[in-house]
């Protein structure tokens, strides 16, 4: 089931969707207003707002006919912490680890994370 939601009615597009540092700017830049859970927008917006959710999270909520896949990342490359925050690695719209510290194992988010920051 996908944790982001389309929807339109009465002159506004609403989104439901987990954390994703890069969504509420990008949100804001088509005239999105959080508010009461949601993100807001003009109904005359709404494919492109579809089109950034597909394009952050991989999906608009749509029903998709290709289903899942598994996939293999390649941590190597990431960058540690910075500021005493934690490291967080984001793939496909998804909180997938944070490391609290340098000499810290990665504690992998749970699967319902995307309602809850680690």
């Amino acid at each position: 089931m996908s944790t982001v939601t389309v929807t339109t009615a009465d002159g506004k597009t609403s989104v439901s969707s987990p954390y994703h540092p890069n969504w509420p700017s990008e949100a804001r830049a088509l005239g999105g207003r959080w508010g009461g859970g949601v993100w807001v927008f003009d109904s005359r917006d709404e494919e492109r707002v579809r089109a950034l959710a597909r394009r952050i999270y991989g999906t608009d909520g749509s029903p998709d006919p290709g289903g899942t896949v598994s996939v293999r990342i390649d941590v190597d490359n990431v960058q540690g912490e910075r500021g005493g925050q934690p490291a967080r690695l984001y793939e496909f719209g998804r909180l997938i680890a944070t490391r609290f510290g340098r000499d810290e194992e990665p504690r992998l988010a749970r699967r319902d994370s995307d309602r809850r920051r680690i």
